[in-house]
């Protein structure tokens, strides 16, 4: 979104809840929707109703549960989240963050997605080249392995241990426990750094990050210190889904962040930007030897065009093979001649 606003690309397929306040104070036009029915979001707007047929891309939130949990407890579950679908205050809910209740039997929403993966499937089987081609068209090959330069900033909760590696100082990794957990995205970027939108983002990533009841990141303190990865607890990347964070962290040098668990949107995000996530702490000391981490470990357990995605290094790669074809929720432009 920023590089949109920016003007440094002319379209962007957005969330909802990023798109309607831009669109609402004149800064972007929506130009209609990739679902079949419109939003309550674009319904309010007038002449943002339009689709595109037969180009359907959703997204949905669903509930999933470990596989060997009994049918009775699934079907229970089921009904109790069909019935908070079905109140009214919840529909108001779902209705201001753009999104639209649907509930439905577990065989419905198992039937979405496998639809969904086929679909994605074939998007991605036809955007792959030939064998006898990769790793030379156009230059956005698919990358093997990756070798991670520059130093690793652990995110310790002792704001001492943070200041030490900003004056220089590389630190192991049981001397920077206890780890800062539920890092969110505010303190990555606070609002105020938002207002950037390019490279100077990147004098700005953790100067909202609380060590104790200290601040111990200045301005262009992470850049200075030749950082490239990033180290934190759980929940790394929580509240809003500001794209600012990560390309903040991108913008100073960082490739990778390894945490315990990740915030979904974030990671997306990352993968988005083309900065590799692991939950993998193995891999400090495999990079501080200078190893070469094969792209595979970056794709396990993921589906097929999630692989990709982290494979070519990010959206924009990866839409360079898709002949001018985005995938995503929504389609918006600057809104010029105001």
């Amino acid at each position: 979104m920023n590089d949109l606003l920016g003007g440094q690309i002319p379209l962007l397929f957005g969330a909802p809840t990023a798109v309607e306040p831009l669109a609402t104070a004149g800064k972007i036009k929506v130009l209609g929707v990739t679902s079949e029915k419109p939003i309550p979001v674009a319904a309010r707007r007038a002449g943002d109703q339009r689709n595109f047929p037969p180009f359907k891309i959703i997204s949905y939130i669903g509930f999933m549960l470990p596989r060997n949990t009994p049918k009775l407890v699934i079907a229970s579950l089921n009904k109790e989240v069909n019935q908070v679908l079905a109140t009214d205050s919840m529909r108001a809910w779902l209705d201001k963050q753009g999104m639209v209740a649907v509930g439905g039997t577990p065989d419905d929403f198992r039937r979405q997605i496998e639809v969904d993966y086929q679909a994605r499937g074939e998007l991605v089987r036809a955007l792959a080249l030939p064998a006898s081609e990769r790793g030379k068209h156009h230059g956005n090959a698919i990358k093997r392995t990756g070798r991670f330069e520059g130093r690793i900033l652990f995110l310790s909760e002792d704001a001492d241990v943070v200041e030490s590696q900003l004056r220089g100082t590389d630190v192991s990794p049981a001397d920077a426990l206890p780890l800062r957990s539920d890092v969110s995205t505010d303190e990555i970027t606070p609002v105020w750094i938002c207002y950037y939108y390019d490279e100077k983002l990147g004098e700005y990533p953790y100067l909202g990050l609380k060590c104790g009841q200290r601040l111990p990141v200045s301005a262009g303190s992470v850049k200075a210190g030749g950082f490239g990865v990033t180290v934190a607890g759980r929940r790394y990347g929580k509240g809003s889904s500001r794209e600012a964070s990560p390309y903040a962290e991108w913008c100073a040098g960082i490739r990778l962040v390894i945490a315990e668990s990740f915030e979904r949107i974030y990671r997306q995000n990352c993968r988005n930007l083309g900065i590799y996530t692991s939950t993998d702490f193995g891999l400090i000391e495999r990079i501080r030897r200078g190893e070469s981490i094969p792209i595979s470990e970056f794709t396990q357990g993921e589906d097929e065009l999630t692989a990709e995605l982290v494979r070519r290094g990010g959206l924009f790669k990866l839409c360079a093979r898709a002949k001018g074809r985005m995938v995503a929720d929504h389609a918006c432009h600057p809104h010029r001649g105001r």
